[in-house]
């Protein structure tokens, strides 16, 4: 699930882009389409990333395990965390058991 840092120019902000396969793995957990009514947030939270980082790193925490948001699944129960080291990672504790198994298969990290 990772995000891909781009950036032309030194010093510039860096911008990301998502893993093309994030729109098949979140629409087999949750149904055809349901990507497009969350990119949005996931794209928002990513643009974040890197003052999270910095506090992160000023608080003496690990700068790539902080979430930056939770974005809810169809119907409220899953949960995607967007991560600060450029991922996003399923929570096994708010999925049932099929999706949970659903998220492993297509290859996200749980959280």
């Amino acid at each position: 699930m990772n995000w891909y840092k781009m950036s032309n120019i030194e010093g510039e902000e860096a911008h990301y882009l998502p893993d093309p396969e994030l729109q098949f793995k979140i629409d087999y957990i949750e149904g055809d389409g349901y990507y497009e009514t969350i990119k949005d947030e996931i794209i928002e939270a990513m643009q974040g990333i890197g003052e999270i980082r910095e506090m992160a790193e000023m608080l003496g925490d690990d700068p790539d395990r902080e979430v930056i948001q939770s974005i809810y699944g169809n119907g409220g129960w899953n949960r995607y965390f967007v991560m600060s080291n450029g991922t996003v990672e399923f929570s096994k504790m708010h999925g049932s058991a099929e999706d949970v198994k659903k998220a492993q298969e297509v290859g996200f990290e749980l959280f």
